[in-house]
């Protein structure tokens, strides 16, 4: 069994949980802030998190969730939506984790129309549409179990600009 726990302001993050849940078997979605109201020990085997990037970092609910967090995966991923740059994200949620003995395993960024009101509609839905095959290779590669390290993504990051 999977669950993915996700947070969503606008909405890119809850698109992109859904689009992993159904490509993942046996997976289920479920809020962060379900969770923090009635947290439970998770005995999921495979445990995603999906969060937006705020300010160039994790929102501070997320980084709550993370520390109220009891599991013991055999396999975590991270995916964070961003409207340009993950700043910390990824650091501070695999960090949260390695507090809790959690190795973060795979670690990925999402490019999602930014929650900017200036940016054109148009805009918006190609770049809800570019986030689909991205979305499918997270998940292709989560269902393998593929181990991605933080730094890779942020090579990629780097060498994409």
């Amino acid at each position: 069994m999977a669950v993915i726990f996700y947070l969503s302001g606008s909405g890119n993050s809850l698109y992109a949980a859904r689009q992993l849940a159904e490509k993942l078997e046996d997976c289920r979605l479920e809020t962060i802030g379900g969770y923090l109201r009635k947290p439970y020990d998770v005995k999921d085997e495979v445990i995603g998190v999906v969060s937006p990037v705020y300010c160039f970092a994790l929102p501070p609910m997320m980084a709550q969730f993370l520390e109220k967090l009891k599991a013991k995966p055999n396999y975590c991923f991270g995916v964070v939506t961003m409207g340009g740059n993950q700043g910390r994200a990824l650091k501070q949620m695999s960090d949260a984790l390695a507090a809790k003995k959690i190795t973060l395993n795979y670690a990925q960024t999402v490019l999602m129309p930014d929650n900017f009101f200036g940016i054109p509609q148009e805009k918006r839905v190609e770049q809800l549409k570019a986030a689909e095959p991205v979305i499918a290779k997270i998940a292709e590669e989560v269902a393998e179990a593929k181990a991605q390290e933080i730094q890779m993504v942020y090579e990629a990051i780097k060498n994409a600009n």
